[in-house]
């Protein structure tokens, strides 16, 4: 990427990654009222039932919240300061909804965007930010086409280093007793609850190639994934990218390009293109604190590229559009990206050209 501006992962999220998920992102705080209605809706292929303000049960898992409610009967979520809910449902449904969904693609890029401003923002001087930076890329097709080696360029010391447990070689090496290695700080288990590593101590990063999945994504799982095109004899332009359920079971480029499809399995589905990724480099990028490893980043604009490449065949289309019902509130078009940098919409996200662009397109 290369611009001027205007994730992680936990491969099967259980109830109990789920509950987790919900319960540390809002605090305890006090309630003044009660919410609206109590129901059980479907959410990503789980139960969730909003009991009261209190307490949301995900797949019968119970976690505690603390919502408000104000005079006016809308809901604060102090994970999502910035939004206003009609519902706890929907409150919670927000939460999350940065993964698994339509809005995987549109929050991402978000995020490298805020990203890559603080950077060139930090590389200027005298408050002008450093717009020649942009973050770089790493197209892991051409290593998954070339046997998924370990040895690859990117894994070499003058790039980022490779594997380990912790990692020994490169810019992130860990050196015990050196306070300028890199460490990390702030881990997550496979529950999705973060804590500080090593007692806060900080730990060395780790790496260990292959243990989620044998191999990379390929040019050829790249090219079928931008190729895909719904069925049916009429079907809807914004089919191609996502349809109902919006889910990791609804089929798309979005859910191929997220990693959920094709081929779900219910149990475990096997990992694609992004997902596969993670799963393949294991160690820190497997849980939720992925972005622990800075190789998340150069991975995510690598994603992010391969959705401009699809947004520019097919006309930047996107669903759920306008017309879809509230259920899919914070996943629709002109809905607001939860964030806390800025304020923008799902569908500023469609299109960023006039703030960056990449060398090549697959």
């Amino acid at each position: 990427m290369t611009s001027a501006i205007p994730e992680e992962l936990a491969y099967t999220a259980s109830p109990e990654i789920l509950a987790g998920r919900v319960a540390d992102a809002v605090k305890p705080t006090e309630t003044s009222g009660q919410v609206r209605s109590v129901r059980t809706d479907r959410y990503e292929d789980h139960d969730i039932t909003v009991t009261s303000v209190h307490e949301v049960i995900v797949d019968g898992v119970p976690v505690d919240v603390r919502l408000t409610v104000d005079d006016a009967g809308m809901v604060h979520s102090p994970g999502l300061p910035y939004r206003r809910f009609t519902s706890a449902l929907e409150a919670v449904r927000a939460l999350i909804s940065a993964h698994r969904g339509p809005v995987f693609l549109a929050w991402h890029r978000m995020m490298l965007l805020y990203l890559e401003g603080q950077c060139q923002g930090v590389l200027g001087s005298n408050g002008v930010s450093d717009k020649t930076f942009g973050l770089p890329y790493w197209d892991w097709s051409v290593d998954g086409d070339d046997g998924s080696s370990p040895t690859a360029p990117i894994w070499q010391p003058t790039s980022v280093g490779g594997q380990g447990m912790p990692v020994s070689d490169g810019p992130f090496a860990y050196r015990p007793g050196d306070p300028n290695s890199f460490a990390v700080r702030i881990e997550s288990a496979y529950d999705g609850k973060p804590s500080q590593a090593d007692g806060g101590q900080g730990r060395g990063l780790m790496r260990h190639f292959g243990s989620g999945w044998k191999v990379l994504p390929t040019g050829a799982d790249v090219k079928n994934a931008l190729a895909f095109g719904p069925s049916g004899p009429t079907p809807n332009p914004g089919d191609r990218y996502d349809v109902l359920t919006y889910s990791i079971a609804s089929d798309g480029f979005r859910g191929r390009l997220e990693g959920w499809t094709p081929n779900p399995d219910p149990n475990r589905a096997r990992p694609w293109l992004h997902n596969q990724v993670h799963a393949w480099i294991g160690g820190d990028m497997s849980p939720a604190s992925s972005p622990n490893d800075p190789v998340f980043f150069l991975h995510h604009c690598n994603v992010d590229r391969i959705r401009e490449s699809w947004l520019q065949r097919y006309n930047r289309v996107y669903a759920p559009d306008g017309t879809a019902s509230d259920y899919y509130s914070g996943e629709r078009i002109d809905d607001a990206l939860d964030n806390a940098g800025f304020s923008t919409s799902i569908r500023t996200m469609l299109d960023r050209r006039e703030y960056y662009a990449y060398d090549v397109l697959p």
